[in-house]
């Protein structure tokens, strides 16, 4: 399962410890790049459908254990600053 998004801002993009702990989950972030793909209101439906399977397969705080786990890693790597 993929979710798309429109820039890279806030998903760690090439970290590995985030990308191996979203692959676990069951899901990856996709960066769209420019106008190519998927326009704004096909891109909401698919990743509210992404959202709503990961709801299921990995529980309701999903998104919790992904915010912290990207805290994580951002510390472990030295990509955080405060």
């Amino acid at each position: 399962m993929t979710i798309v998004k429109i820039d890279t801002k806030g998903i760690l993009y090439g970290n590995k410890c985030f990308e191996d702990f979203t692959r676990s989950i069951g899901f990856v972030y996709s960066v769209q790049i420019g106008k190519s793909g998927m326009n704004g209101f096909r891109r909401f439906c698919h990743n509210t459908g992404v959202k709503t399977a990961l709801i299921v397969t990995s529980g309701p705080w999903w998104k919790l254990r992904v915010n912290k786990k990207k805290k994580d890693c951002r510390k472990l790597s030295g990509d955080f600053v405060g």
